[in-house]
Parts: structure tokens; sequence; C-alpha cells
């Protein structure tokens, strides 16, 4: 039988294997975007907002992973 903290630690590990992959497909996207923006400074400016977004989308998937560690880990000590 399960305990809620296992039940609540393999959720945040599903879904942290989800945005990391939904990150690195963005990050691909972004690629994309830059290799056709053939010098558009529109295209490019679209292409950097992907690749910031990305990136800022998964500092915050660490941050929210790490968050119940930080956590308990403050409260046991």
């Amino acid at each position: 039988m399960n305990t809620l903290p296992v039940i609540i630690t393999n959720v945040l590990t599903l879904l942290w294997q989800i945005i990391a992959g939904l990150t690195v497909v963005m990050i691909i996207f972004a690629g994309f975007l830059f290799l056709t923006s053939v010098g558009d400074p529109s295209k490019i400016t679209k292409a950097k907002a992907a690749v910031l977004w990305a990136v800022v989308g998964l500092v915050v998937c660490i941050l929210a992973y790490s968050i119940p560690s930080i956590i308990s880990n403050a409260l046991l000590k």
C-alpha cells in the first residue's frame, strides 16, 4: 500500500519528466524558428522569446520540484 508521500513523490517525478520533455521540444522548436527566420528581425525576436520562456519554464519547474524537499528538510532539522 502506497502512502501519501510516496504518491506525491511519484506524481511530481512524472510531472518533472513531462515538463523536461516539453522544454526540450520547445528549445528544438525555437531552433527551427531561428533557422527559418532568414534574417527577419521579427522572427528572430519570436525565436529568442521562445528560448527565454522555455528556460523560464524549466527554472520554475525545477523550483517547484525542489520546494517540497527543501521544506521537508527545513522542518525535520
